[in-house]
């Protein structure tokens, strides 16, 4: 179900906001906050940064939840709390479901949808019936089932085919059911099952059916009549002849869109592709077995680590600081080129510039920093969490990751996460 294609991003998914640069204006020197002075050698910089850390991770405000690792772009920690502690990570794990999707698909990969003919009538061959297959294409949109449509109409025109029943493929992905540590609050709004039919992102209970009726509509517009006829087994590829298809968004696009706007339902598309990709089941304990083995392929030990979806959304997920910037440290490297985006806003939302990082850095403090980090936000009713890199003032960049549990988040969610901001922006060094 997986083709490659190194074409450019689909049209028809929105970009994601940016905000816009505001104008820089004077202040006076006591607005400012001190930075320390610009150099190329990076043991200035971030000596203060070994120095300022320990106050700033022992605030009130964090309580015991916190565990986090900071480090240089090629390895030497410079200070670390916990960091072997393994915690519900919210949505950083989503930086390793961006990591391994790459790694395993490759960015340039596109997954298509497949009209198929299955069948004709033996008694008038002017009827048939056809199957809408699923790629599992989680960007999927109308704009392409209409093209779709319309192609398969030719398609059947030039085979004499007047009539057709639709069927449903959409066995690409078992039957939905909810992971392991999935709170029962969680809506359609929080995450949609996963099928391999899905249109417009829609959060619906059967988006494959959804996809379905829009397309025999579109069909029938153009020329068909068409009645859908519900799911059917797996159409085998090698006897039910292909009538059209759509080549489908790449894998680049979609992580894109997860990582950035922190997208369960991309995330948990993506975890099962995976899985495939990597000869696993496509199952939640097939998915997390190839999360293991992919972590391991990269020298990261899975001691301490638990992958149970790829979203976050799961109780029973846990990560540690170490894990996560050792994953950063890896994408800084050049040593796996497919990674290189998630460095950077390729893949990472840009403190106070876009996606969940967006309306965040705005209090004077940390404000210096905008642009200047790189991360991947998460959240829990409990959980409060970040990861990624900071461009310090001295010209070199460095990762971290930090996590943080416990009722103290539930309380005061804004207050732990300006709190967590700070300790990034110590890493800026404009603080």
């Amino acid at each position: 179900m997986i083709s490659s294609s190194t074409s450019a991003y689909s049209q028809d998914v929105p970009p994601i906001p940016v905000a816009p640069s505001a104008p820089s204006a004077p202040s006076s020197t006591d607005e400012q906050p001190p930075s320390p002075v610009a150099s190329t050698d990076r043991t200035v910089l971030s000596t203060t940064i070994r120095e300022t850390l320990p106050n700033r991770t022992t605030a009130k405000r964090f309580g015991e939840g916190l565990a986090a690792t900071f480090a240089e772009a090629d390895g030497p920690v410079i200070y670390s709390v916990k960091g072997d502690a393994p915690l519900m990570p919210a949505s950083t794990i989503k930086l390793f479901t961006a990591a391994f999707a790459l790694r395993a698909l490759g960015p340039d990969t596109r997954l298509p949808t497949k009209v198929r003919l299955v069948s004709r009538d033996t008694t008038d061959p002017s009827n048939a019936t056809i199957a809408l297959v699923g790629g599992g294409d989680p960007l999927l949109s109308s704009a392409n089932l209409r093209q779709l449509a319309k192609s398969t109409h030719a398609s059947l025109a030039s085979l004499g085919v007047s009539k057709v029943n639709v069927m449903i493929d959409d066995q690409l992905f078992p039957e939905p059911s909810p992971a392991s540590g999935w709170r029962g609050s969680y809506g359609l709004s929080t995450i949609a099952p996963v099928r391999a039919l899905n249109r417009d992102r829609r959060n619906l209970s059967d988006s494959s059916k959804d996809a379905a009726q829009f397309f025999v509509k579109r069909l029938r517009e153009a020329g068909t009549p068409a009645r859908l006829i519900g799911r059917g087994e797996r159409v085998d590829p090698n006897t039910a002849a292909e009538l059209a298809s759509y080549r489908g968004h790449t894998v680049s696009h979609a992580v894109r869109l997860m990582s950035v706007l922190s997208d369960n339902d991309i995330a948990e598309n993506l975890f099962r592709h995976i899985a495939i990709a990597r000869g696993y089941p496509p199952t939640w304990q097939g998915a997390s077995n190839a999360f293991a083995a992919e972590a391991s392929s990269l020298g990261i030990s899975t001691t301490n680590l638990k992958f149970v979806d790829g979203s976050g959304l799961s109780r029973d997920n846990r990560l540690t600081p170490n894990a996560l910037v050792q994953l950063l440290q890896i994408s800084l490297s050049g040593k796996e080129p497919v990674l290189a985006g998630l460095t950077d806003d390729t893949y990472l939302a840009s403190a106070g510039k876009s996606g969940t990082l967006r309306s965040r850095y705005e209090s004077d403090k940390i404000k210096c920093s905008k642009g200047e980090i790189y991360a991947k936000t998460g959240s829990l009713r409990d959980v409060s969490s970040l990861a990624g890199v900071a461009n310090g003032v001295d010209g070199h960049r460095r990762v971290f990751a930090v996590l943080v549990n416990g009722p103290r988040v539930k309380s005061a969610p804004r207050s732990i996460s300006n709190g967590i901001d700070s300790l990034a922006t110590t890493l800026v060094g404009c603080r």
